[in-house]
């Protein structure tokens, strides 16, 4: 389930979805069975900093390695880009999410 998707979801159901930075392995790790022990989806985020440390590639394969040991909706923020007018947010994928204004100052209409 892409992070739209997953949004969309929570929205449409009532309950929030945790976002959570992973700067390494062992960080991931622990994050991942956590929503696994409470069943819950989450979104794993990370600096251009900390993907640069541990690999795009390699950090996507975790992620994806993960989401299938556990069995639980895992997607990840692939990147923010500053602009004049707020944010453009990347997915893993590299294709840009449409975000509609929805009480965040920060993702503006696109």
């Amino acid at each position: 389930m892409d992070t739209l998707a997953l949004l969309t979801k929570a929205k449409k159901e009532g309950y929030a979805i945790g976002a959570f930075n992973a700067a390494n392995l062992e960080t991931l790790k622990a994050i991942t069975q956590a929503a696994a022990k409470l069943n819950s989806p989450i979104i794993i985020e990370a600096s251009d900093g900390e993907v640069n440390f541990l690999g795009k590639k390699e950090a996507v394969a975790l992620i994806q390695a993960f989401r299938e040991e556990l069995n639980i909706p895992i997607t990840q923020v692939g990147e923010i880009m500053p602009k004049e007018n707020g944010v453009t947010v990347l997915d893993e994928e590299d294709k840009v999410l449409k975000l509609k204004r929805e009480g965040f100052e920060h993702f503006k209409d696109r």
